[in-house]
């Protein structure tokens, strides 16, 4: 916020972009700074649109933020829950990191609701938009129905490090995840990509930045 504005200015244009972007499922709002946190209650009364504020936040949140709204079955609500509850930050990435010196080996699991061997043929995708990545030749892709996930997760996370999960949609494990459709829209191998460099912000590629 530009120390020459007012927080009535502020509050002016934000209600004007809220009114501007929302299409029907309400407006979420992130801000650096908590005392802008308050703006979204005065918005919802003042426009009746539905909005949910997170405060200080950081850029891989921004950038989930991005993602989660771009998917269509996610609502205002369960977006926000998520954010501020469930979403610790590609945190295991750094694992990804350590394993240079643990030697311990990287893990992608692809997670299909139809069984695991819909699972297989997401592991042959997965493999074969992983396959020119640097580093890549250092993964094995483990195929998992949703089921028996936690249990796989447990049993692998013993022995190798679990890098990112794939399937239809989030199981919100707090582990990286790449959808099937970034996969086949060409985002989910940039993605890939960056999750085995190790790196801790993910690419988005083809996002848009409001709810649908």
């Amino acid at each position: 916020m530009p120390l020459e504005r007012t927080p009535s200015d502020i509050l002016e244009n934000v209600v004007e972009k809220v009114q501007q972007v929302n299409e029907g499922k309400g407006v979420l709002i992130l801000v650096d700074m908590g005392s802008l946190n308050s703006l979204g209650e005065v918005i919802t009364e003042r426009t009746k649109i539905d909005t949910k504020s997170i405060d200080m936040v950081s850029t891989p949140l921004v950038l989930e933020a991005v993602r989660k709204c771009s998917l269509c079955d996610n609502d205002l609500n369960s977006v926000y829950t998520y954010l501020c509850t469930d979403f610790r930050g590609y945190t295991n990435n750094i694992a990804a990191d350590s394993s240079l010196e643990n030697n311990n080996k990287n893990v992608i699991i692809t997670i299909c609701s139809t069984g695991r061997g819909a699972a297989i043929k997401l592991k042959e995708l997965v493999e074969a938009a992983s396959k020119n990545i640097t580093g890549s030749n250092n993964i094995d892709v483990i195929p998992s129905g949703v089921k028996e996930l936690k249990e796989v997760i447990d049993e692998v996370s013993e022995k190798s490090n679990i890098i990112s999960l794939v399937g239809i949609s989030n199981p919100n494990m707090g582990i990286p995840f790449v959808s099937i459709e970034e996969l086949i829209d060409g985002a989910g191998g940039e993605i890939l990509k960056n999750i085995i460099k190790g790196k801790a912000i993910r690419l988005q590629i083809k996002m848009k930045s409001r709810l649908y």
